[in-house]
């Protein structure tokens, strides 16, 4: 005998509820839990970050059941934010230019007082969209060109955009950009919770990817330098009376011709007053004094 033969049938049913809601999430913790898995993983393999995003993308939508996401990091300057990814199906991204009558160009979100995404931003607080006022906002903010903001009811429905959560990317009071998922149900508190954990892993990945492109930046610099540093280092044979330099393979140049091939020097000719007077010395007397032919 156990102690479930001692419950009723109204305590069972509460019970299997229990065991419900604890499979449940505990299926969650390991969806969670295998996804920032495979978000480190894809970091340590130094993934491209556009990959990165595809990924967590499919994932959230086999796991949430979302239309996917949006990943929109500030630009150097802070004035606005630029979008990396965007899982919108092409049929739908075609549906939307054929309501424009234009191709959509790359999509930037310019800082602005009522922005949405900005706001978020400052907060550092996910932004809950259930509104479909505020979803008409936040589809106006990608809206720049006031001829075209008539079209925004047009583009809701097709988008078929009615709940969307924005949340902050934000590393060590570091603002690095937005991310933002949307479905047609509203989304649980719990549910809020999980993807903001999730993105917390996202945030780190952002700042190793802006960290390795930076060091290779400065690592080509150091070794543009170094090349034409090294370009004219050593000993460099030079003949002392033509004056004309030995190259690695033997031949004999002119000066102006090695530096000009060596370096990104370029010559200019005149004639120094020594060689004037040693070459053309009728050119230094008045013209009265000079020899006639």
């Amino acid at each position: 005998m156990n102690d479930y033969d001692t419950l009723t049938k109204a305590e069972l049913i509460t019970e299997i509820q229990k065991l419900r809601q604890a499979l449940s999430a505990k299926i969650a913790d390991t969806a969670d839990l295998t996804l920032i898995n495979k978000i480190g993983g894809a970091v340590i393999q130094k993934e491209p970050i556009a990959d990165i995003f595809m990924t967590l993308s499919r994932q959230f939508t086999k796991i949430f059941n979302t239309h996917g996401i949006g990943v929109y990091l500030l630009a150097n300057d802070g004035t606005h934010l630029v979008m990396q990814a965007s899982t919108i199906p092409a049929k739908t991204i075609q549906s939307v230019k054929n309501i424009l009558g234009l191709k959509i160009p790359e999509v930037v979100i310019p800082e602005t007082p009522e922005s949405l995404y900005f706001a978020t931003l400052r907060s550092g607080k996910p932004a809950i969209l259930n509104e479909s006022d505020n979803i008409s906002r936040l589809i106006g903010e990608f809206i720049t060109n006031k001829r075209y903001k008539k079209f925004i009811p047009a583009i809701q429905k097709v988008l078929e955009i009615k709940h969307v959560v924005i949340f902050p990317l934000i590393s060590s009071d570091t603002a690095l950009g937005i991310l933002d998922i949307s479905r047609k149900s509203a989304f649980t508190n719990q549910e809020i919770e999980r993807i903001h954990n999730i993105t917390l892993q996202v945030t780190e990945a952002i700042l190793y990817h802006k960290a390795v492109l930076e060091k290779e930046s400065l690592l080509r610099e150091l070794q543009e330098a170094y090349n034409k540093l090294k370009k004219l280092s050593g000993l460099i044979p030079i003949c002392s009376h033509c004056k004309k330099i030995r190259d690695d393979n033997g031949f004999w140049n002119q000066v102006e011709q090695y530096i000009s091939e060596h370096t990104d020097a370029v010559f200019s000719h005149g004639i120094c007053p020594d060689c004037m007077k040693k070459l053309y010395p009728d050119y230094l007397l008045n013209p009265k004094e000079r020899k006639k032919p």
